[in-house]
């Protein structure tokens, strides 16, 4: 391990002897039909040293940028959002938990149904997910499709990348679903912590009475729920 003078913290490339596999049924096999989004902002994190933010704020996920808008004019509400921190848990119990994609209802945020309709090994998977928004006199349920794309060998990289677009929107409320996580497990006072980083982009078809203002008011928080969910239960595996 890398031990660098004035605290500063330095990523540690670990191997691995696993590799964590999705929970899977009986599902059919099937191959990727489109290419995983372009997200290098993801992991815009390229040298050794984690932002000042982040660090004083370990576990507590911080505001990269956020936007909420119609950027084209046409009546389309985009909510995007990026946020980043740091857990004092490996980096096993986060992927272990970003891949049980039927188990994202037990312990993510908003979620109500989730599906495993195929999958191509650890490579790619497409799910069925329905979820729910409510808050003050805002409300509204959504159903789609995502393709997800798993981008890094966590085996001999010590991190791991998972991708994801809209597939289909069954109930035809989004034009356009993307994001991703990125995990990075680092070494810290000689104990594995794991830095995370989450982007998500909606653009919803058309404006819903109040969207715009639960949007605005509640985006924020719901983002940084996800990622403290996530994070719970990526605790409780890696005990």
């Amino acid at each position: 391990m890398l031990r660098l003078p004035h605290g500063i913290l330095c990523f540690s490339i670990l191997t691995f002897g696993f590799f964590v596999t999705p929970v899977i049924s009986a599902q059919s096999q099937c191959s990727a039909p489109v290419s995983p989004p372009n997200m290098p902002e993801l992991t815009f994190l390229q040298n050794s040293r984690l932002p000042a933010a982040v660090m004083e704020n370990m576990g507590t996920p911080v505001l990269v940028d956020q936007y909420v808008g119609d950027p084209n004019g046409n009546g389309a509400i985009m909510v995007s959002g990026h946020m980043h921190t740091l857990f004092a848990t490996p980096l096993h119990g986060f992927v272990s938990a970003a891949q049980d994609y039927e188990a994202h209802p037990d312990f993510l945020s908003r979620f109500v149904d989730a599906e495993i309709l195929c999958s191509n090994n650890n490579s790619y998977v497409r799910t069925r997910q329905e979820l729910s928004f409510r808050v003050l006199g805002f409300g509204s349920d959504y159903e789609h499709e995502l393709h997800y794309f798993i981008t890094d060998e966590i085996a001999s990289r010590g991190q791991f990348t998972m991708l994801w677009k809209l597939a289909e929107s069954l109930d035809r409320k989004h034009t356009d679903i993307y994001g991703g996580w990125f995990f990075r497990e680092i070494m810290f006072n000689g104990h594995p912590h794991t830095y995370v980083s989450y982007k998500t982009t909606s653009v919803f078809r058309e404006t819903q009475l109040g969207l715009r203002t639960a949007l605005n008011r509640f985006g924020e928080r719901d983002m940084r729920n996800i990622i403290l969910d996530l994070s719970a239960e990526a605790a409780l595996r890696s005990r």
